[in-house]
């Protein structure tokens, strides 16, 4: 949907005295483009400042919140929904309203004068490219003195005493792409901030439609322009003296009613189902309606809270985003953790350095042990060479006696069978002997009988002998 309001609006308010992030996107769409914002000045005796941007701008641009009062102004967005705030002061507030996401901008304002006094055409169509712009929106000022904005061909006169404030602005644009400025000062910067295209659903008044309440100092219906085919409406306040003023929905309670605008302020609010909204003006305000947005094109009212996944993302969104603002201002101490770890670092690293040589001075004699236990194993596999050249060696000489012992045992072998076989010969040839030696040979145990033939056996064993 184009236009979503929150239920509750949310306090953004930045640290004042600097241009500061403001994250939004824990409220809003991820297709947001721009925010709606609502600018109340607390403080009754004092001007303050107030700038806004688009995050990523270069824009310097600030100007008086006049004491006591408050306006609304339509700022864009970057990708991650942050936009740029400076405040001079912590009187001023600023609330998130609501958020738009049909819609076009610029990253730096398009900013022109008028150039001369009295009602002049500014044409808008060399910045939308291809685009054909219905209405445009931005800011006044500084500097400004009386000026007014208005559809090209409008018969409209209204200006604002905006001095040195500043503020939002909305305007219609007709075919051409051009609509009218004045001012009474030649150097009065009128600045361009993004702008509306058909299908985004806005509809700009050509005349401004009166809606000054008929009984002052009451919240009063008004019926917009598109009756209930319109959502949400955008006018003007023209006040002086002081007088309060205020617009809301239709049956809401909401009382922010904020007075001494510095005599003007754009205001937006959420219609009913009929078109209706409420208006509150004091004495003698003036009110006019500009336009509004057709409700097909703005979605229900967003309530913060949602589903519970909704909100642990948005929580989750949150907490990225005070991570980011505390780095951001952290800068200093980050700077300083830096130079500490870094010479923690160089003391770590010196340590380490010095250990590497060591352990390099290690390695050198290790290298070297193993280099002389190589040389010793060289000199082991030499012995070991030497022992089976001997071993061989031995080896063949065994081979060598082992033949000649057994050659020689061979020869003593046939002797002893020659000399076996001539006994037996010798014994043949005599019987009765023979007969004898048997009978000593086989002694019945008579051992009486032993010595008896103890010489024929010792001529036995020298005939064995020879």
């Amino acid at each position: 949907m184009a236009w979503t309001f929150l239920a509750t609006e949310v306090d953004v308010s930045p640290t004042a005295g600097t241009w500061t992030d403001v994250d939004a996107s824990a409220y809003v769409s991820a297709q947001t483009k721009v925010v709606i914002l609502r600018v109340v000045h607390t403080n009754t005796n004092f001007d303050r400042e107030a700038g806004f941007r688009k995050n990523g701008s270069t824009d310097t641009i600030k100007g008086d919140v006049d004491t006591g009062g408050h306006y609304m102004i339509i700022v864009p967005v970057d990708g991650s929904q942050i936009f740029e705030c400076n405040i001079d002061h912590s009187d001023i507030q600023i609330w998130l309203v609501g958020y738009i996401e049909d819609v076009q901008t610029f990253t730096n304002a398009i900013t022109t004068t008028p150039g001369a006094s009295g009602w002049q055409d500014w044409d808008i169509s060399s910045h939308t490219g291809p685009d054909t712009a219905v209405a445009a929106f931005g800011r006044f000022g500084p500097r400004l003195k009386t000026c007014g904005v208005r559809k090209n061909g409008s018969t409209d006169a209204d200006t604002i005493d905006v001095v040195d404030d500043h503020f939002g602005w909305f305007c219609g644009v007709d075919g051409s792409e051009i609509l009218e400025i004045s001012s009474n000062a030649t150097d009065s910067p009128f600045h361009l901030d993004g702008y509306f295209v058909g299908s985004d659903g806005v509809v700009a008044h050509t005349n401004t439609i009166d809606a000054t309440p008929a009984i002052s100092s009451t919240w009063t219906d008004h019926t917009l322009g598109g009756g209930s085919n319109a959502g949400v409406g955008i006018l003007y306040f023209r006040e002086s003296g002081g007088n309060d003023i205020g617009l809301r929905k239709n049956g809401s309670a909401s009382a922010i009613l904020n007075g001494d605008t510095g005599d003007s302020a754009f205001l937006i609010a959420e219609a009913d189902a009929g078109g209706v909204v409420e208006i509150y003006a004091q004495s003698t305000a003036i009110v006019k309606e500009f336009g509004y947005v057709e409700a097909a094109s703005q979605a229900q009212t967003k309530t913060v809270t949602g589903s519970l996944s909704a909100l642990i993302r948005k929580t989750e969104t949150l907490i990225g985003g005070l991570d980011t603002r505390l780095q951001r201002r952290d800068i200093a101490s980050t700077a300083m953790l830096d130079g500490l770890l870094q010479q923690q670092g160089l003391v770590l690293g010196a340590g380490f350095d010095a250990l590497l040589t060591n352990a390099q001075a290690l390695t050198v004699e290790v290298g070297a042990l193993l280099r002389k236990t190589e040389n010793r194993g060289a000199a082991l596999d030499g012995l070991l060479e030497r022992a089976v050249n001997v071993a061989a060696a031995a080896d063949a000489l065994l081979r060598k006696q082992g033949l000649a012992v057994g050659t020689d045992l061979d020869a003593l072998l046939v002797r002893q069978q020659q000399r076996a076989a001539g006994l037996d010969g010798l014994l043949m040839g005599r019987p009765s002997q023979g007969a004898s030696l048997d009978a000593i040979l086989s002694n019945d145990g008579d051992e009486s009988r032993t010595p008896r033939y103890g010489g024929l056996l010792a001529n036995v064993n020298k005939l064995l002998e020879r």
